[in-house]
């Protein structure tokens, strides 16, 4: 019983601190709630691309799509991608310490 309890445990919080540190590492790169920051590492590759592709950026690029995370979060089903991830390395890393 209680290694069941700790096993979800261990694979609780692992799950739940994936999906947040995801948003937070999105958002030191300059991808904010409020758009690009001024002087980030995103605006910077920006303008890179930007420049690159002949002044514009297409919708489908990592860019636009870094941006629409850091303005509206995750979707539900990349939160469970993100949670799952964690709980598997969780559960790896449990068994290589053998406290599973």
């Amino acid at each position: 019983m209680y290694r069941l309890t700790f096993l979800m445990l261990a694979c609780t919080l692992p799950a739940a601190y994936t999906i947040y540190s995801a948003k937070n590492v999105i958002a030191a790169l300059g991808f904010t709630a409020n758009g690009i920051m001024v002087g980030s590492c995103a605006d910077k590759l920006k303008s890179i691309v930007t420049f690159f592709n002949g002044g514009t950026i297409s919708p489908e690029s990592v860019i636009i799509t870094l941006e629409n995370i850091g303005i509206e979060g995750f979707d539900l089903s990349t939160m469970f991608m993100l949670g799952a991830i964690g709980a598997l390395l969780s559960i790896i890393l449990f068994m290589r310490l053998k406290l599973l």
